[in-house]
C-alpha cells in the first residue's frame, strides 16, 4: 500500500523566489490498484512520482509504504525499498 499524507514540495528557485510544486497531496493506493497521473505541463506529476520513490525529499508530509513512513529512511534503506515500488 502507498499512502501520501499532506505532501508539500517547495523548490527554492533563488534567494527571493520559490515554487510550490505540490500543496497538501493526500492519496491512498491499495494493493492491486492501478493509478495514472495526468495533468498539464508543470502540474507536479513528475514531482509526485519522485516523492513516492523518495528521489525527491518532501518539504513536509509523509510517504508511507506498507505501513512504514519512509521519509526519514537512510539512502541505503531507501535503495532497498525502491526495489519493491513500481
Amino acid at each position: 500500500m502507498i499512502k501520501l499524507e499532506k505532501l508539500h514540495k517547495i523548490y527554492q528557485l533563488d534567494k527571493n523566489t520559490s515554487l510550490h510544486a505540490l500543496k497538501g497531496v493526500t492519496l491512498n493506493i491499495k494493493k492491486g490498484e492501478i493509478f495514472g497521473v495526468i495533468g498539464l505541463s508543470g502540474a507536479g506529476k513528475s514531482t509526485l512520482i519522485r516523492l513516492i520513490n523518495m528521489l525527491e525529499t518532501p518539504s513536509s508530509g509523509k510517504v508511507i509504504i506498507d505501513g512504514e513512513d519512509i521519509t526519514s529512511y537512510s539512502e541505503a534503506k531507501l535503495r532497498k525499498v525502491r526495489q519493491s515500488i513500481g
